[in-house]
């Protein structure tokens, strides 16, 4: 869709949060491609790093000393030892949209402050979502696999049909299996 559409694009590793990768075998290609993404961030300056899944945390902690305001769409609860490393990683954002009060109260405390419940992600509004900022051109990131579930499809849409805010760019690569 994205090569017949002439939208630009590039594929990416990225440092998603995946136990096959924590393994000491594949230890420094996350490390690798963690370094990759800080740089990559820092070179797009973006407005707003949105991290589509508690997975890809890591890519908000890249954008730390920049001016990018960075949000996670939690979709998940949080529990065990993997929720408590989650807790840590999501102190890197500014604000956290979970589907359900049953995900917000997984959330460590220091997270939930900084949460809020929009079920579907859509707020009850008709008021635009855009951040003021002065003539330049804003910049958007969306971090995340290319997965049919995940809303492309659906964002690229609704990006086509509005007026451009900015620029949009896609970190991410298709899954290792499937569409």
């Amino acid at each position: 869709y994205l090569t017949s559409e002439d939208i630009e694009f590039e594929i990416r590793r990225l440092p998603v949060l995946r136990r096959r990768y924590m393994r000491p075998s594949r230890i420094w290609g996350y490390i690798r491609d963690l370094l990759a993404t800080v740089r990559q961030v820092r070179r797009l300056r973006p407005e707003l790093v949105y991290c589509a899944t508690s997975a890809m945390l890591p890519v908000a902690l890249c954008s730390i000393g920049t001016r990018s305001r960075r949000i996670l769409h939690c979709q998940e609860i949080w529990k065990g030892a993997e929720g408590r490393a989650l807790g840590m990683l999501s102190r890197s954002v500014d604000r956290i949209i979970c589907i359900s009060e049953a995900v917000r109260t997984s959330l460590p405390r220091s997270a939930q402050r900084k949460a809020i419940v929009i079920h579907n992600a859509v707020p009850e509004t008709d008021e635009p979502l855009v951040p003021a900022r002065g003539a330049e051109p804003l910049e958007y990131l969306i971090a995340s696999r290319w997965l049919s579930w995940k809303g492309h499809s659906t964002l690229l849409a609704a990006w086509d049909a509005a007026k451009p805010l900015g620029h949009l760019t896609i970190l991410g690569g298709p899954p290792p299996l499937g569409a």
